[in-house]
């Protein structure tokens, strides 16, 4: 029996708006199609993780369970964080006309694919992702400094 690998978290700034908000967060979550990106991407040979502690005993947590791909729940969530109204491009607004827009950047320009495919799913939910591939060493200065809303740290 072959065992699958797996594909590394996505980290978020929960420090950072829009993400400081958890409704938000969970709307993320929601509008997330990591099952395409495992088909399409990566034709299953990778499964998708509940928790980053998966597999490590004691450190994994039975309970928990990755939130599904939903576009309605997403919306739900969004509108909570006040995020109710589309714009012309599809994508949400607040009652200030503020944009739901994050964005996403990895120092992988390997998994820039994957990225578009979360993209493209996400806008479906009215989340825009804007994505910024760096070289490795830029990446990981940002990371440091947490000038991102989301990123992509592992292989």
């Amino acid at each position: 029996m072959r065992r699958k690998g797996t594909f590394g978290p996505l980290r978020l700034n929960s420090q950072k708006a829009p993400l400081d908000n958890l409704d938000v967060r969970i709307g993320f979550h929601h509008a997330m199609n990591f099952d395409l990106v495992l088909e399409r991407i990566f034709r299953r040979d990778f499964v998708r993780m509940n928790t980053v502690a998966d597999g490590f005993g004691e450190r994994s947590h039975p309970n928990l369970k990755a939130r599904e791909f939903s576009v309605d729940k997403a919306v739900e969530s969004f509108a909570k964080a006040g995020y109710s109204k589309r714009g012309k491009d599809g994508i949400l607004i607040n009652e200030r006309g503020e944009k739901l827009s994050i964005e996403v950047m990895t120092g992988y320009k390997h998994f820039e694919d994957v990225l578009v495919v979360l993209k493209e799913e996400a806008k479906k939910a009215g989340l825009e992702i804007k994505l910024k591939v760096l070289e490795q060493t830029a990446a990981f200065c940002f990371l440091h400094l947490r000038v991102y809303d989301q990123t992509r740290l592992h292989q």
